[in-house]
Formats: C-alpha cells, structure tokens, sequence
C-alpha cells in the first residue's frame, strides 16, 4: 500500500505503534497538487474527527454506536 500512495516519492505515512499509518490528508494534498491544484485553492481544516466529539462522529471513537457524516467538495470560477 505504501506504493501506491507515494509514487512521487512525497511522505504520506507516519509511524504508527506497530506499522505505519497512511496519512490521509498529505497523501490528499499531494494528489491535488499533482493534478494541477494550486497550493492557494486548498483549505485546510485542522480538526481530528477523533478529537471533536462535539462537532463530528468517528468510527474510531465511537465505533458501531457512531453516526454519519457526509463531505462536501467544492469549486469556486
């Protein structure tokens, strides 16, 4: 799996405790860039989903007991 989100070479995994992570939102923000995304267009949200029990549900957290969410994707001309 390692290979398949770093053909560029960029970091896009972390150590984990017993294996590397795959580091979601840099392995994003790598894809974005290389399609052609100016570094400008990108917003990033800092929040864990994890972390904010009050603002998000998580599977991790919360597990089968968790609700949904939805994402949102979108383009400004």
């Amino acid at each position: 799996m390692r290979e398949a989100f770093t053909p560029s070479g960029a970091p896009s995994s972390v150590p984990g405790e017993r294996r590397l992570h795959l580091d979601v939102r840099a392995a994003n923000v790598r894809q974005l860039l290389d399609a052609g995304l100016l570094p400008g267009a990108l917003h990033h949200v800092a929040d864990c989903t994890r972390c904010r029990a009050d603002l998000y549900h998580s599977w991790r957290r919360d597990g089968r007991a968790a609700g949904r969410m939805i994402s949102f994707v979108g383009f400004r001309a």
